[in-house]
């Protein structure tokens, strides 16, 4: 939500090869239609993505475990804040990503 045109979205997943093409798939129709850059990082490496937020250069969006949104709950905003709708989810896609009484995230895959 807010998003405009030519803003770029960073991204940091740890798919690579056939996951990572058909995440850009499932991306597309949205960047398209919005004309989103994504900057995407992919990795296995955790330290990166904890490096990155020790530095105050968090990716707007990670695909992770639920272990880091217990990790960072204290600098995580709630999807809600994020323009999400928690009515357009099942409850048991939001208790996974609730931590402390706050949606902080969406399980995946």
């Amino acid at each position: 939500m807010g998003a405009q045109a030519g803003d770029v979205i960073t991204m940091l997943y740890q798919w690579s090869g056939d996951e990572e093409t058909k995440i850009n798939t499932v991306l597309k129709p949205l960047v398209d239609a919005c004309g989103l850059v994504i900057q995407p990082e992919s990795t296995r490496d955790q330290a990166l993505l904890d490096t990155k937020v020790q530095a105050g250069t968090p990716p707007d969006i990670a695909f992770w475990n639920v272990a880091q949104l217990v990790q960072y709950q204290d600098k995580l905003f709630a999807m809600d804040q994020l323009g999400a709708h928690g009515d357009s989810y099942a409850d048991f896609f939001k208790s996974q990503g609730t931590v402390g009484g706050k949606w902080l995230g969406l399980p995946i895959k």
